[in-house]
């Protein structure tokens, strides 16, 4: 007689909703950690790097340039001092305040971000899957 395979879905038997390693506080740091960093996408980490570069960037220049003159040919000047002054510090206040009320809006959870994974995956095979239609010459 053949055995059954092993339900490999996240929900166990019960309806109850297993818990990841990674929020089991019973495990050990390192192997919580491994198994977080292994369920994260390439896509979730290139997204908050780029955007976070690009956005600090121009947001940076806008209010150099916007509040104090600033000058790409006179980077010392004493208003330039002023702005890099406000800005490495009660703009990085702001900034943080500003991200943290929108991914309390977006909800850009965990669970979104495998389920948005998983479409793009699909998308992927299906287009790698869909037969390339080539007129011979």
């Amino acid at each position: 007689m053949k055995k059954s395979a092993p339900n490999r879905s996240p929900r166990a038997s019960s309806g109850r909703t297993a818990v990841p390693p990674y929020k089991n506080p019973a495990l050990a740091p390192e192997n919580r950690v491994k198994d977080l960093l292994a369920r994260m996408t390439l896509a979730t980490i290139g997204f908050a790097l780029k955007s976070g570069l690009a956005l600090g960037s121009a947001s940076f220049l806008w209010i150099m340039v916007g509040f104090f003159n600033y000058d790409t040919k006179v980077p010392d000047a004493v208003a330039a001092i002023q702005g890099y002054r406000v800005c490495s510090g009660l703009m990085v206040g702001v900034l943080f305040t500003i991200c943290t009320i929108l991914l309390a809006i977006c909800q850009l959870n965990k669970q979104v971000t495998l389920q948005m994974a998983d479409e793009l995956a699909a998308r992927r095979n299906r287009l790698t899957v869909a037969p390339t239609t080539s007129n011979p010459v």
